[in-house]
């Protein structure tokens, strides 16, 4: 194969941001949900990793409005669903983010 056919840009490209949620979520805590107050969608959800802290990159407008609800859930009931709206979520550039858990 030629390879001018398949340039790979190897600069990093500076300015891609995101919205950064990053979530500390108790041991009996182990299930979060994000959701868009305005539209009503679910924008993440998943189960509480290993470390203890969870995090969702969405798209930049989420760190400009607080329009998000963040809820927690314990699946074994023993806690009631915590949940907090107006959510303004960290604008980071996408390069810098270390999404390990």
């Amino acid at each position: 194969m030629n390879s001018r056919y398949f340039k790979i840009p190897t600069a990093r490209i500076e300015g891609f941001n995101v919205a950064l949620l990053e979530l500390d979520m108790d041991e009996s805590a182990e299930r979060f949900v994000v959701i868009d107050e305005n539209k009503g969608l679910i924008l993440g959800f998943g189960t509480r990793p290993l470390g203890g802290i969870a995090k969702v990159t969405l798209p930049v407008k989420y760190a400009i409005d607080a329009i998000c609800t963040v809820c927690i859930i314990d699946i074994d009931k023993t806690f009631k669903i915590k949940a907090v709206s107006g959510v303004k979520m960290e604008l980071v550039n996408a390069y810098d983010v270390d999404m390990r858990q």
